[in-house]
């Protein structure tokens, strides 16, 4: 007696793991056209992917060998699925965070070769990062990294990577704000170091950096870039900071309105504090430290 075949039901009907992650090579691809990308180990349990100097694992998304969805880890962060987010969804998430990443690691290197700046600016946007050297004069130069690469440079840079150390600390306060997607930043040149005027989608701060290797960062509320920039210019005792713990900041800054040998009124954004001496300090006073 002749046997009937019977097709496999669809729970044993497997999609090889490399059919899989096709539509993430391929998106990576079109994003980041000139970082080059290798996959590095592939088998049924997992695939590793290099693109540049980054490794990413893939590997199924739930145990039906019929579903094509992946789970993707950058480095060793697992990113996980939304609610509701549909595979092709994710994968355009992954590459985003991959080409972010991407695009941070090569800012990092254009600031690792540059020589000390008089003015920095760099605006982040996105998926792209412009930096300008120079202060908008016929002299300044700029450079644009986006798709993961620096794709145009005119900006001055050393043979010798020693990096310098006050100017990387102001690398690392660009970054720490990573996740939001507009940032600018004008980076001055101090006597000992440099201070950068930040805007992180509305979240306004000073951050101080100095050849000693001190670094901090100072809140500003009501106090716009462009006030903060005069005031660099010629400070005075207008300005105070408020000294704070348990924040990503070492204080506040605000508008002094009196001060006596024991306590001081400074005014931050519509509320008035009592603040005891020794609890704050001349903002000019703290600049003169970089």
């Amino acid at each position: 007696m002749n046997s009937i075949p019977v097709p496999l039901s669809v729970f044993e009907v497997s999609v090889p793991l490399s059919t899989c992650i096709a539509p993430l090579l391929q998106a990576l691809q079109e994003a980041c056209p000139i970082v080059p990308i290798v996959v590095e180990e592939a088998n049924e349990f997992g695939i590793i992917i290099s693109i540049g100097d980054i490794y990413i694992f893939c590997a199924r998304h739930c145990s039906n060998p019929a579903h094509s969805c992946i789970q993707v880890s950058i480095g060793t962060t697992i990113v996980p699925y939304k609610d509701q987010e549909t595979t092709p969804d994710y994968i355009q998430r992954v590459v985003a965070l991959v080409e972010k990443q991407l695009n941070l690691r090569a800012l990092s290197k254009v600031f690792e070769a540059l020589p000390p700046p008089t003015t920095l600016h760099v605006v982040i946007e996105k998926n792209k990062i412009q930096i300008m050297y120079g202060d908008f004069t016929p002299d300044s130069t700029t450079a644009t990294i986006q798709g993961g690469s620096l794709i145009d440079c005119g900006i001055p840079r050393r043979s010798s990577y020693q990096p310098n150390l006050a100017l990387m600390a102001q690398f690392l306060k660009i970054i720490e704000q990573a996740p939001v997607e507009t940032v600018y930043v004008r980076i001055v040149a101090t006597q000992n170091g440099f201070i950068g005027l930040q805007d992180h989608e509305g979240e306004k701060f000073i951050s101080l950096s100095n050849n000693q290797g001190v670094s901090t960062k100072l809140a500003l509320k009501d106090i716009s870039l462009f006030e903060m920039e005069n005031f660099l210019k010629k400070p005075t005792n207008d300005l105070a900071v408020i000294h704070t713990s348990g924040t990503p900041f070492y204080g506040v800054v605000g508008h002094l309105e009196f001060s006596c040998a024991n306590y001081a009124i400074i005014k931050v954004d519509k509320e008035r504090y009592s603040i005891s001496t020794g609890q704050w300090s001349f903002l000019k006073n703290i600049l003169a430290m970089f």
